[in-house]
């Protein structure tokens, strides 16, 4: 079967979706800025669409895996891949856009088991998709004749799940990256995996499902080339020890701009006695995001326009950007799941949505500090509400972020047990990384000059 076959398939079974469905539903809209149009849909087409993160050996974003579920309701009904796929593609490439979803980094997909690019509709983004051959699909001449059709036309093509056996072998010469996926090797056969590969091919390595830092390192001593999991969101060291000086002035700024009763005067003292975060604070206020007509020239003026909540809000994130021993992509990681986190919120009329932020924020500052999530939260001055949300998830706050937590990581089964609207975490979601995307470049300017 053809992609362009599946994707024909997809698109009749959403125009028929549609046709029954406009009459009485319309599009999801929203006055936020950044929220992404998403069209109508039965049970039958709701498409979850997550990203998991690609890491170089430098740890410099490589690229996202784009994780994707045919929804909630049918999940024991998906008995196509090849549409699954196919619906896939149209949500990444043509309803959301790929550049909303992986910026300028690779996106790597996985392909249905009979799916060859006899004509493939995509071609203008043939440089930015890594295309995934699953574990399932019959290894023969005929996967081999199409892989090497796909890398004619300039796709990236990797082996997905691969465990070295003699009928792979016979794919590893043709490909561009194997992935390696962790649990699927005993630990004392990966450096047998990784030699067998190397020996007879040229393809990079990617190893994936790395939750810990130590797995991490193991693989990276091993001579892999990326790296895919959320082992930048674990701490590299659980420990009482004190947080380093400059991580400890960052985790003061924050713990003092949370405090519900600090004022105006407290607020630019604080700011003030920083010169860099002054500098950044009033870039960022002054960007064309923020919506100031008029230049702001001081913290003062900065505090009295936008307001303690959303000075309270920009200064956390500059601070915490300033952490520079850890990747980006950990607060890029922490941006998403805190709006995700605020517009739900939102969505659900809570009292105070802006919660829904720090709770998801908050909730990797283990990671980012190196320092046990107890005691950091008790550090500052959190309402109980959010504390119990954060370490317990507890509360109508801590069902959203353990929602949101499941969702990024496509652990779909999980979130089968929550109350959360399904179609409404999706729109959140993309939402949060649009939001992130455009406020990326006033929070790592420098990295970027």
């Amino acid at each position: 079967m053809s992609l362009l076959t599946s994707l024909s398939r997809a698109f009749r079974n959403e125009s028929a979706t549609k046709s029954k469905v406009e009459t009485s539903t319309s599009r999801a809209v929203s006055s936020e800025k950044a929220v992404i149009p998403i069209p109508a849909e039965s049970h039958s087409q709701q498409v979850f669409l997550a990203r998991q993160p690609i890491f170089d050996r430098d740890l410099n974003l490589f690229g996202y895996e784009l994780l994707y579920r045919d929804g909630h309701v049918d999940k024991a009904n998906v008995s196509d891949d090849n549409v699954a796929t196919a619906h896939l593609f149209t949500s990444a490439l043509v309803e959301i856009g790929l550049t909303d979803l992986v910026g300028d980094r690779k996106a790597f997909v996985n392909l249905g088991p009979e799916m060859t690019f006899e004509e493939f509709p995509f071609t203008e983004y043939k440089d930015r998709l890594v295309l995934e051959i699953l574990e399932s699909i019959k290894i023969d001449a005929s996967l081999l004749n199409a892989i090497k059709r796909m890398k004619e036309q300039g796709y990236t093509v990797a082996l997905d799940d691969v465990v070295v056996n003699p009928e792979i072998e016979l794919l590893l010469p043709f490909v561009d990256i194997v992935k390696l996926d962790l649990p699927l090797i005993p630990p004392s056969q990966l450096a047998q995996q990784i030699r067998m590969i190397r020996e007879q091919s040229s393809a990079a390595i990617l190893v994936e499902k790395i939750e810990t830092p130590e797995v991490f390192r193991q693989c990276f001593d091993l001579g892999c080339d990326y790296f895919q999991g959320y082992f930048f969101a674990k701490p590299s060291i659980i420990s009482s020890n004190r947080v380093p000086e400059s991580s400890l002035t960052v985790l003061q700024l924050i713990s003092e701009l949370q405090n519900p009763n600090v004022s105006v005067t407290e607020i630019e003292r604080l700011i003030k006695y920083d010169a860099s975060l002054s500098y950044k604070l009033l870039r960022y206020i002054n960007s064309a995001m923020t919506g100031v007509s008029q230049k702001i020239t001081s913290v003062r003026q900065a505090v009295t326009l936008l307001g303690l909540n959303r000075i309270r809000v920009v200064a956390t994130l500059l601070g915490l950007a300033a952490q520079s021993n850890k990747p980006h992509e950990l607060l890029i990681t922490a941006l998403v799941r805190a709006r995700t986190c605020e517009v739900i919120a939102q969505r659900q009329r809570m009292q105070d949505p802006q919660s829904g932020f720090v709770v998801g924020l908050f909730s990797l500052l283990d990671a980012m500090f190196d320092q046990s999530l107890d005691e950091l939260i008790a550090k500052l001055p959190l309402a109980e509400n959010i504390t119990d949300a954060i370490l317990r998830r507890e509360g109508e706050l801590g069902e959203i972020l353990q929602a949101v937590c499941c969702f990024e990581r496509g652990d779909w089964t999980s979130l089968e047990s929550s109350t959360l609207n399904a179609a409404s975490m999706r729109q959140s979601y993309l939402e949060a990384i649009r939001w992130t995307s455009v406020l990326q470049p006033s929070l790592f300017f420098e990295k970027s000059n």
